[in-house]
């Protein structure tokens, strides 16, 4: 691990205001005048809490409600893709190549930055005895790198729920007194809420992890690549994206409305389309220099994102848990028994496709 890396286990200290910080989000949008535009009042909350200037604030909050909408549109084209009888590797290889165009980065390039974004270290092959062979994007590469993709996607979806098992039911209720926050999170876990309310919510979710980050809550590292803008907004849209659609997908195995396997396929569709809306958007700021940022990098161990990302991902997971009322909360307790056995047959049989897509996406850069 890098020495400079956050640990997993942040100081009690920073975990109990990050914790507080969001469950205040979220009581703040339960009890919002909803006849203010969304983007106005998360800038506001930018201004006040995060010490952004009017302008910057507006601007990011425009980005966190655009990433959070883009991402829930790809998870809808994908499943569409799918039911089509299409595979989710080919999906990964047409927007790919989309990006790509659109961006002015290479293939593997993208397919290096949605590495990043679905919490994976880009490490080089120290033990290489020699120069490998440079791993080119064609007809025949392009299935191989993203089967490995989407292979190394549900390992990393399944390994990350797996994590949240004991974070997600067994901690102390919050909010129980603000019936507003409740029914919101409620209505939100039971699928009832409107997508223009969803987003609201896991866009206000964003703001609060970015403000978290300002705050350094997620540690120094941490806060010095947000303040340099090595990590963008788009980081932060991607894990409220993830962090609350997983515990809604695990709400609805422990209902009967998915079973387990179901699930499984819909966790990773949500991170595989999280992960490429961030690799979009990322290569599009970045444009001709993204490569050199990539490389950056491969560095033998674990970028500081990562890391702040599982504690995020746990710290949404359970802060929605925490504030549901107690038949949602035993739904998500009953989610988590049915669907971990088949998370675990998953992270076992995909561990070794992790190695392969980063080994490939190694060899494009040189390493």
């Amino acid at each position: 691990m890098n020495p400079n890396s956050p640990s997993t286990h942040a100081p009690q200290q920073e975990q109990q205001a990050l914790m507080e910080l969001l469950s205040h989000s979220i009581l703040r949008y339960a009890e919002r005048d909803g006849t203010q535009p969304l983007t106005d009042w998360l800038a506001h909350s930018l201004e006040q809490e995060g010490q952004l200037a009017p302008q910057a604030a507006h601007s990011l909050a425009s980005d966190f409600v655009a990433h959070i909408g883009r991402s829930h549109q790809l998870r809808s084209e994908l499943q569409q893709h799918q039911q089509q009888k299409k595979s989710r590797a080919s999906w990964l290889a047409e927007k790919i190549e989309e990006i790509a165009v659109k961006t002015g980065a290479s293939p593997v390039e993208v397919a290096a930055a949605t590495t990043l974004f679905s919490d994976q270290a880009l490490q080089a092959n120290a033990n290489q005895a020699s120069q490998p062979a440079k791993l080119e994007w064609n007809r025949i590469t392009r299935l191989q790198v993203a089967q490995e993709l989407e292979q190394s996607q549900q390992h990393q979806a399944a390994q990350s729920l797996l994590q949240q098992v004991q974070t997600l039911v067994h901690d102390p209720e919050l909010l129980q007194q603000s019936p507003k926050a409740s029914q919101l999170v409620d209505d939100y876990l039971q699928g009832k809420l409107p997508l223009n309310e969803t987003t609201g919510l896991q866009a206000t979710l964003a703001t609060a992890t970015d403000i978290a980050a300002r705050k350094g809550l997620l540690g120094e590292e941490f806060q010095k690549e947000r303040e340099t803008g090595k990590i963008g907004p788009e980081w932060f849209s991607r894990h409220s994206f993830t962090g609350t659609e997983n515990v809604r997908i695990i709400h609805a195995a422990g209902t009967g409305k998915l079973n387990p396997t179901t699930a499984m396929n819909v966790i990773t569709d949500t991170a595989t389309s999280a992960a490429i809306g961030a690799a979009e958007i990322f290569c599009g700021r970045l444009g001709g220099s993204v490569g050199a940022v990539i490389a950056g990098f491969f560095t033998g161990g674990n970028p500081v994102g990562i890391m702040a990302g599982q504690i995020i991902g746990k710290a949404i997971g359970s802060t929605l848990a925490r504030i549901a009322q107690t038949p949602v909360r035993k739904a998500i307790q009953k989610g988590m028994e049915a669907i971990k056995n088949v998370a675990g047959n998953v992270v076992r049989k995909t561990v070794g496709a992790v190695k392969s897509v980063g080994k490939s996406i190694a060899s494009f850069f040189g390493f």
